[in-house]
């Protein structure tokens, strides 16, 4: 399996069909099949379901379509680094839907100081992110707590209380006891530590909608249904919504900056430095 077989698959499936692939690429049908069969045989799986002419993909393809794109984006950002090394170099981080708002102003910061850097985003959950960090497909992450940080360090940028938010009036603050009046959408991955902190206080959340991903709260809330729990830094995101804290010392959670421990990317530490010009750090 090389690259050149990897970017076939990928663009017939993008395609929808051998046909269409072959279309794309410039090239005949023939030889693509081949190639896709040969493909199948060295990995000893089926890669596509055909029905109709229209392609789809298996479990395993599924897999390797996920493994292909990173290949890829890896193999294209490492040409792109060698070509252009002692001029331009980039930087792979990872940020979650609910720290775009708090990096955005320090890439632009960066990049207005540092002209040599290029930066790839790559806009995930916190749980693909870390498994982008541990195989090296990025660099450096924008993660929040709760997450495993085996084989990591992390920086502390600082730590976040909650709030509602909701399309109807909602009073100056809340206290726990006054949240379970509301039906509240949340993110999947923070369901354990609401669920904890409101049972230590023998209280039953109405969770009306339960999600992964912040944008999807958004919309959900913004049609008028249930009242969305947020972190803080989620309050810019907010826009034409009503929003009030929500007053507890135990529903809170860590944004963490966070890269491999056995060695640091060459432009890992000028991320750190920015960082560092706004909030006050400490190592975890």
């Amino acid at each position: 399996m090389d690259f050149k077989q990897l970017e076939y698959f990928k663009v017939i499936t993008d395609a929808g069909s051998i046909s269409e692939g072959a279309r794309r690429l410039h090239m005949s049908q023939p030889p693509l099949s081949l190639q896709m069969k040969a493909l199948e045989e060295e990995l000893g799986v089926t890669l596509f379901r055909r029905d109709n002419r229209h392609l789809s993909l298996t479990d395993a393809g599924r897999i390797l379509y996920t493994h292909a794109e990173n290949m890829l984006d890896l193999r294209d950002s490492a040409v792109n680094e060698t070509i252009n090394a002692g001029r331009i170099q980039t930087l792979r981080v990872g940020i979650t839907s609910t720290t775009l708002p708090l990096m955005l102003p320090i890439l632009h910061e960066l990049q207005r100081t540092s002209k040599h850097i290029r930066f790839e985003i790559y806009d995930a959950n916190t749980f693909t992110l870390n498994d982008l960090l541990s195989r090296r497909i990025i660099e450096i992450a924008i993660l929040r707590t709760p997450v495993s940080l085996v084989g990591m360090e992390s920086i502390v940028i600082r730590e976040e209380s909650m709030f509602l938010a909701s399309a109807e009036e909602l009073p100056e603050q809340v206290s726990l006891q006054e949240v379970v009046k509301y039906p509240l959408v949340i993110y999947r991955r923070y369901h354990d530590l609401i669920m904890s902190v409101f049972s230590a206080h023998h209280l039953s959340p109405d969770i009306l909608c339960t999600c992964d991903d912040a944008r999807t709260a958004l919309e959900f809330v913004r049609g008028g249904d249930g009242t969305a729990v947020f972190p803080d830094s989620m309050r810019s995101s907010c826009a034409f919504l009503h929003t009030s804290p929500i007053i507890s010392d135990e529903l809170k959670t860590k944004i963490l900056l966070v890269y491999p421990s056995r060695q640091k990317a060459p432009l890992t530490e000028e991320l750190i430095e920015a960082i560092q010009s706004r909030y006050e750090l400490r190592g975890s």
